[in-house]
């Protein structure tokens, strides 16, 4: 057990059942599929990073619900990354010190992952988003 945090993408690509009889564009096991979901980024018990997210976007709102987030948003939080502007944050299965020494050590890597998941989201149309979701 342990806080498992995904930033994951949705991409619209426009199959549903009202296509039918026509064709989808896409279509799995036989049916239309409607999105597809990317995992643009993986953390696991960064739990600075996960605090900044919760009490920025979420109002300090953590039951591990999706927390949408726009390409400015990713962007601020790759920022706070890189100047280490991130809170001291604990829960029960967030993990400890150690992990954070971890965390300190890949601070550009993690901040890219950001940097990259904003240009995904800007390099499509009204048809990408992007939502952060913790588990533990």
């Amino acid at each position: 057990m342990g806080l498992d945090m995904y930033m994951l993408g949705r991409k619209y690509v426009g199959g549903s059942l009202q296509d039918w009889p026509e064709k989808p564009k896409f279509v799995q096991d036989g049916f239309p599929v409607e999105k597809v979901e990317l995992e643009l980024g993986y953390w696991r018990k960064h739990r600075k990073l996960h605090g900044y997210i919760v009490n920025t976007f979420a109002n300090g709102v953590d039951e591990c619900q999706e927390i949408p987030l726009e390409a400015p948003d990713l962007r601020n939080i790759a920022n706070a990354v890189r100047e280490k502007n991130l809170p001291y944050t604990e829960g029960f299965f967030f993990g400890n010190d150690e992990f954070d020494k971890g965390e300190e050590e890949r601070r550009e890597e993690h901040a890219q992952v950001l940097e990259h998941a904003a240009e995904w989201l800007d390099s499509g149309d009204w048809k990408r988003t992007v939502y952060y979701r913790a588990s533990w």
